[in-house]
């Protein structure tokens, strides 16, 4: 076996250098590789990440093309060498001093916000989507369903009012006494008894409409008097109904017994479903929206962090979130915003405001606790 004293010199000077970026001090994974034994393997010192956070700090900076002064790097590049021997070492206040110019020349890049945007953006910024579509599977399908609510029960109102205006004015007009009056107003009554009964099977078409957006509700079909055809048959008029007094009276007083049935089954319908999404409307929607423009703002600001190496986990984004959720939960007790010179905010739009700039909603606290000041004081 060749002993140590009969290696070549040659062979030793031939060896290939270790790169300059290698950490000879035993470091976390040299640790890991020694620790075979089942020990826990031991901390990297503080002097070791400062080289270490100096080592980030350097490479950002001769990437980004920040310009560092030639000693700085010389006495980081020689310490990372070293490893935690440069710090025995009589300079070691000097390598300090050139840590800290480093730090101050990158700043507001740290060796933190690079290891955040390297190891822990990603998974950020899958917690941030999944936060985005989840409020996106709640808010569409509930404000689509709100917005048809709406539209439906307004249309609704309308021809209930014009259903009610029709009942009236025929009954007046056939309820004329004399030949010549009953003669005109039979004349002028077919036309609005056709339109009465138009109105009638329009209101019963949306309260079946709106019936689907209230699962408990139960159709007062008892309360429909049945007629030849059934369904809509019943709110139709005779064909063979002649342009008589008599005969369009009797068309009207069984279209009117309908009707009261058909309007009672239509205002049992609005009610409950004006409760249930009005509730949705006051309470849960705003709650949604303020954390769906948390989530906004959050991500903007996210994304410029990263593109700036600035970003760092921290509880603020939590607290941002809780904070949107208080907010739009009180939302719903205002009825509007006002922004001043006439313009105002619905309470969805306030409630993304609310999530999306805090300071905005605590700014219109602050006001209308200074006007309630003002009133107590006067």
């Amino acid at each position: 076996m060749t002993s140590q004293a009969e290696i070549d010199p040659k062979l030793i000077m031939s060896a290939p250098a270790l790169p300059a970026v290698e950490r000879p001090a035993p470091g976390p994974q040299a640790v890991d590789r020694q620790a075979g034994n089942g020990k826990k393997p031991a901390k990297a010192s503080v002097t070791e990440n400062l080289l270490e956070n100096a080592g980030y700090l350097l490479h950002y900076a001769v990437e980004a093309g920040i310009a560092v002064d030639a000693d700085i790097s010389q006495r980081i590049i020689s310490a990372r060498r070293r490893g935690d021997l440069a710090w025995d070492e009589p300079d070691a206040g000097l390598l300090a001093t050139a840590i800290t110019r480093l730090a101050a020349l990158v700043h507001p890049v740290t060796a933190e916000t690079l290891r955040a945007c390297r190891e822990q953006a990603h998974k950020t910024m899958r917690n941030y989507r999944r936060m985005a579509y989840c409020l996106a599977i709640i808010i569409l399908p509930l404000s689509m369903i709100s917005f048809i609510y709406t539209g439906l029960s307004n249309a609704m109102t309308a021809d209930l009012a014009a259903a009610n205006q029709l009942a009236v004015n025929l009954h007046a007009q056939l309820t004329t006494t004399g030949a010549q009056a009953a003669a005109t107003a039979a004349q002028n009554s077919l036309p609005d008894l056709q339109q009465y009964a138009a109105t009638i099977r329009a209101i019963r078409a949306r309260t079946a409409q709106l019936a689907w957006f209230v699962p408990l509700h139960v159709e007062m079909r008892s309360e429909v008097p049945s007629g030849e055809g059934g369904g809509f048959g019943r709110f139709e008029l005779d064909p063979k109904t002649s342009n008589t007094v008599a005969d369009l009276t009797t068309n009207l007083n069984r279209l009117t017994a309908g009707y009261q049935a058909v309007r009672a089954d239509a205002k049992s319908v609005q009610d409950t479903a004006s409760l249930l999404y009005g509730a949705i409307s006051a309470f849960i929607l705003p709650v949604l929206y303020a954390l769906l423009g948390a989530c906004a703002y959050l991500l903007r600001v996210f994304a410029d962090q990263v593109a700036n190496q600035t970003f760092r986990p921290t509880y603020a984004a939590s607290a941002r979130f809780v904070i949107a959720a208080i907010g739009g939960a009180i939302v719903g007790l205002f009825n509007n915003f006002s922004l001043g010179q006439g313009a105002s905010l619905s309470p969805l739009a306030l409630a993304f405001l609310v999530g999306y700039a805090t300071d905005i909603f605590f700014s219109f606290l602050e006001g209308s606790m200074q006007n309630f000041k003002k009133t107590k004081a006067a």
